[in-house]
């Protein structure tokens, strides 16, 4: 099924702050992604051990405590993501997404100052 923005926003229940189309990734080729997150979001475990991260990425990039938990909350979805790419049968889609999320939050960072605007 293909979502538009709208409706991926609605499924979601909050605003995508994305242009339609990022550096050739548009809503339409991550609105199976974001239908498989949300119906399998229950799947994460409040309690899995996750991988440490390195403050000092933390320092850099300018996220505060309460910035920093929400991203390692965030963190124990991260698995559902690589679940949904290990059964898909383009072995580039899963690259070129978290590419295009890269190039992203890279030009938010040079057009937004502050890192609570940038998140």
């Amino acid at each position: 099924m293909q979502l538009d923005l709208a409706l991926a926003e609605d499924v979601l229940g909050c605003q995508i702050p994305i242009q339609p189309v990022v550096h050739g990734i548009g809503m339409e080729d991550l609105a199976p992604l974001l239908k498989h997150l949300r119906d399998q979001r229950r799947a994460a475990d409040p309690l899995m051990p996750l991988a440490e991260v390195d403050p000092l990425k933390f320092d850099f990039n300018g996220i505060q405590e309460e910035a920093r938990e929400d991203l390692l909350r965030g963190m124990r979805q991260s698995h559902l993501v690589e679940a949904f790419y290990a059964g898909t049968l383009r072995a580039v889609e899963h690259d070129e997404v978290a590419q295009g999320f890269r190039v992203y939050y890279e030009q938010v960072r040079r057009d937004f100052s502050d890192p609570e605007d940038v998140l």
